[in-house]
């Protein structure tokens, strides 16, 4: 299964460390059946694994990869 976002284009004079991508999300956890592994690519371009829990519980999560590339969920609420 793909997911797949599309930002803005990050100016081509953008000199900055890092940039900054927000969005809003969710995770399941009690219809998922197990351990769920999601692979995010930019451009094209593997950077790192995101991995689900069947019973997520913490309050959020967070995974590195490739040239500094981080990925942080941040639970809010829970219906």
């Amino acid at each position: 299964m793909a997911i797949e976002w599309l930002t803005s284009i990050v100016p081509a004079d953008f000199n900055a460390d890092f940039a900054y991508f927000t969005w809003t999300g969710g995770n399941s956890s009690g219809t998922s059946s197990g351990k769920q592994h999601f692979d995010l690519y930019i451009n094209g371009k593997f950077y790192l694994t995101i991995e689900t829990d069947k019973h997520y519980e913490a309050a959020g999560w967070n995974f590195t990869g490739a040239e500094g590339t981080e990925i942080h969920f941040i639970k809010k609420g829970v219906r």
